[in-house]
């Protein structure tokens, strides 16, 4: 998991809408995925939702 596998990280958020990242204490994940989807065009990258929301607050906590 550990780092994150760019390759495999574009797989799998490749045609999707949304991706609900759950994990526990850090948002270390959370944080990977943003930075590996940051360079999509709008129109393809996927949301990413966490501990923070597109706008960097909480997320639904």
């Amino acid at each position: 998991m550990w780092p994150l596998e760019a390759q495999g990280a574009h797989e799998f958020a490749r045609g999707l809408e949304e991706i609900l990242v759950v994990e526990e204490k850090r948002q270390i994940l959370e944080y990977a995925i943003k930075e590996e989807l940051y360079n999509w065009p709008d129109a393809q990258r996927p949301r990413v939702y966490g501990k923070f929301d597109e706008k960097d607050g909480p997320g639904g906590e």
